[in-house]
């Protein structure tokens, strides 16, 4: 499993980076040989709802609810993308706002901890997190 975190200050960047990475991919310009997809789960928005999720929810559960704009019926089904994530390996996740979760996620008691850690565990990531040290933002 390869991971990438790309760290810095509010505002530098890190989300529209991700957005070009997204926009270029889809494109064809971009790692078209590399993945079969690239999907960026914006995990603050995520994060919000963690509590209502059921416990069992799965990764193209996730995805559909967040990843997918458009109205309900024209969204692919959960089978549908759950066959296209098929083997991780082939799909890049852009984890958008990881220290907004990294709480929730590091707290081994936690339930909501332990919905992200399952979804997450096996995935290619690029993770996205503004980091802190002393009182300034880096």
């Amino acid at each position: 499993m390869k991971k990438l975190a790309i760290y810095g200050r509010a505002g530098i960047g890190k989300s529209t980076l991700c957005q070009y990475i997204s926009v270029r991919w889809s494109g064809g310009n971009l790692w078209n040989d590399k993945y079969k997809g690239v999907i960026w789960l914006p995990l603050r928005k995520i994060a919000s709802e963690l509590k209502n999720w059921q416990e069992d929810i799965s990764l193209a559960e996730v995805i559909r609810e967040h990843c997918m704009g458009g109205r309900e019926r024209y969204k692919p089904s959960v089978e549908a993308i759950d066959n296209f994530i098929g083997n991780f390996s082939d799909i890049l996740f852009i984890l958008d706002g990881y220290d907004e979760i990294a709480p929730i996620v590091d707290n081994l008691e936690n339930r909501e901890g332990e919905k992200i850690r399952r979804i997450l565990k096996e995935i290619l990531t690029v993770v996205l997190q503004r980091i802190e040290i002393g009182d300034r933002c880096w």
